[in-house]
C-alpha cells in the first residue's frame, strides 16, 4: 500500500481502530493492485500461463473436432463475450472486492480461528510435553517436510469441502460459490465472507493440528509460523493451469495422472449440476482423497460438451447482486434452523 496512504491513515484514524480500518484498506488495495503485484493466482503472470495452456486446449480440440483455427479464433474461444460481459461475472467481481473489505473488519476472528493459530497451539503442547524427534535434519528432510505438509494441507480442504457438500447448514453458504452458469478466474474467489465460520472452521481443526503435529516432528518448537519450501510447492499448483479450473476451457492430465492430481477439467466436472456429479472431486491439488473415498470422477471426454454448470441444470443463478449473495445464504440457513427447531422436514436441497 502506498506510503502516503498509511500516512493519511495513522493521521486520522484512532489507534484502537487503526490496525483493523489499515488491514482493511490494505486488503482492498491488494485486491485491486493483484493482477499487477500480489502473489495471486490473477496476477497476470499466471493468467499469461493459463493462457498458453488454453492455447494448448484450443489447438488440440480444434483439431480433434474439424474445426478452423486462427489467431481471432483463440481469443474468441479464451475469452467469450457470453462470459466475461455476463451479470455472473460482474457478480464475481463485486463478491471479490466486497470480500476484501469484509475480511478487513473481520481480520481479528479470523485470525483466531485460522489454521495458524490451531497448529501453533498444538506445537507449543506438543513442544512443552515432548521430545521433536527432528526429523527435517538430512538432505531430504525440508523437501520430505514440505511434501507432507502440502498433503496434509490438501486432505483438510478435502475434508472441509466435503462436509460443505453433505450438511445442509454448511451448503448454504457454500452454494453461493456453485451458483454461477459460467465461469471464470473471479469465480474462484467467488465465496461467502462468512465462510470461515462454517467449513473453514473444519478446514482450520484437521489442517491446524496435522500441521501443528509436523511442525513438532521435524522442527520441535516454532516461534515464527513460516514454512519452508511450502511456497515453492504451490507455485507449482498455481503454475499448473489452476486458473482454467473456473472456466469452460477443458484441460485434464490423462488417466494416470488424473487419479492422482487434480486437473481444471476434474473441478469443472465438480462444479457440474448434474445430480451425479454433486459433491464429487472435492480436492483441490490431489485426486487421491476423492479416489480413496469415492468422490472420484474422472474427467472423460464425452462429459467435456456435456457439463451445465450452476446448481441445476434448468434454473438460474439465485445470486444476481452482491445483495441476495451474502444475505440469500443466510436466509436459507435461518429457514433451515427455523424448521428443525420446529420439527417440520427440510426441502431436499443439492449436496
Amino acid at each position: 500500500m502506498p506510503e502516503a496512504l498509511i500516512g493519511f491513515l495513522d493521521g486520522v484514524v484512532p489507534a484502537w481502530l487503526y490496525e483493523i480500518l489499515f488491514t482493511t484498506v490494505n486488503n482492498l488495495y491488494n485486491g485491486i493492485t493483484a493482477p499487477l503485484f500480489a502473489k495471486s493466482r490473477i496476477n497476470i503472470s499466471f493468467l499469461f500461463i493459463s493462457a498458453l495452456f488454453a492455447l494448448f486446449s484450443y489447438v488440440y480440440y480444434s483439431k480433434r473436432d474439424n474445426k478452423e483455427r486462427s489467431i481471432r479464433g483463440f481469443f474468441s474461444f479464451l475469452t467469450p463475450k457470453d462470459v466475461y460481459l455476463s451479470n455472473s461475472a460482474l457478480v464475481d467481481l463485486k463478491i471479490y472486492l466486497g470480500n476484501k473489505i469484509v475480511s478487513g473488519l473481520l481480520s481479528p476472528i479470523k485470525v483466531l480461528l485460522s489454521s495458524s493459530t490451531v497448529a501453533a497451539l498444538v506445537n507449543y503442547l506438543l513442544s512443552e510435553n515432548l521430545t521433536s524427534p527432528g526429523f527435517s535434519e538430512g538432505p531430504y528432510g525440508l523437501f520430505l517436510f514440505a511434501l507432507i505438509y502440502v498433503m496434509a494441507y490438501d486432505f483438510a480442504y478435502y475434508v472441509a469441502h466435503t462436509a460443505a457438500h453433505k450438511y445442509p447448514v454448511l451448503w448454504e453458504i457454500h452454494a453461493l460459490h456453485h451458483s454461477p452458469k459460467v465461469m471464470n478466474p473471479l469465480t474462484l474467489f467467488r465465496v461467502h465472507p462468512l465462510n470461515f465460520l462454517f467449513a473453514g472452521i473444519i478446514k482450520s481443526a484437521v489442517g491446524g493440528v496435522l500441521i501443528g503435529i509436523l511442525l513438532f516432528l521435524f522442527m520441535g518448537s516454532v516461534d515464527i509460523f513460516k514454512i519452508f519450501g511450502m511456497n515453492f510447492v504451490f507455485f507449482i499448483f498455481t503454475f499448473a493451469a489452476s486458473n482454467l479450473r473456473h472456466s469452460h476451457i477443458w484441460l485434464s492430465w490423462g488417466h494416470v495422472l488424473n487419479h492422482i492430481f487434480i486437473s481444471p477439467a476434474h473441478h469443472q466436472v465438480h462444479h457440474s449440476s448434474r445430480i451425479k456429479h454433486w459433491g464429487k472431486n472435492n480436492g483441490q491439488i490431489f485426486a487421491i482423497w476423492d479416489w480413496m473415498f469415492g468422490t472420484l470422477v474422472l474427467p472423460t471426454e464425452d462429459l467435456r460438451d456435456k457439463l451445465v454448470f450452476g446448481l441445476t441444470p434448468n434454473d438460474p443463478d439465485p445470486h444476481v447482486d452482491l445483495k441476495t449473495a451474502y444475505l440469500g445464504p443466510l436466509k436459507n440457513i435461518w429457514k433451515i434452523v427455523r424448521e428443525r427447531f420446529s420439527k417440520q422436514p427440510l426441502v431436499d436441497r443439492p449436496a
